[in-house]
Formats: C-alpha cells, sequence, structure tokens
C-alpha cells in the first residue's frame, strides 16, 4: 500500500502519526518487523523515517505512486 502527504499538510505531524499507526497495526497482526520503501531524492521522507527509528537495509529500483520505476531506499524497523 502507499501513504502520500500532500505538499500543503508537511511538518504537521501526519506522516509521524501514520507511521506510529501503521507499526500498531502490523504489531497487533503478529508481524514483528515493517518495510517502507522511498525514491532516493525524497530525503524529507528519509529524515522522517530515520527519526522514527527505521534504517537503510537495500538500494535499488523502486515504483513511486504514479508507476515510475526509480531509484530507491528500503527502509526497515524491528517492532
Amino acid at each position: 500500500s502507499m501513504l502520500v502527504v500532500s505538499d500543503k499538510h508537511h511538518r504537521q505531524g501526519i506522516g509521524s502519526y501514520a507511521i506510529e499507526f501503521s507499526e500498531k497495526f502490523v504489531k497487533e497482526k503478529g508481524f514483528c518487523k515493517i518495510a517502507i520503501h522511498t525514491t532516493e531524492d525524497n530525503i524529507p521522507a528519509q529524515n522522517l523515517y530515520r527519526k522514527c527509528g527505521y534504517v537503510i537495509t537495500e538500494y535499488g529500483e523502486c515504483t513511486t505512486g504514479d508507476g515510475v520505476r526509480r531509484m530507491g531506499y528500503t527502509f526497515v524497523k524491528e517492532l
């Protein structure tokens, strides 16, 4: 699944809340790890993921929401 916060709503805690909610949901389903993908040029998202305790585990091609394939990172967090 994909989640995008519109530019006009950046820096309002929405992304952090969405990550926290997703982590709780995944943990309740019995999973112990969560992964997030983002493109290499999305520095604000990368900073947010690091702030939330995620670490980069892979670098490679990923597909964006509009179907474009670009280089990016996989961030993982143990729950």
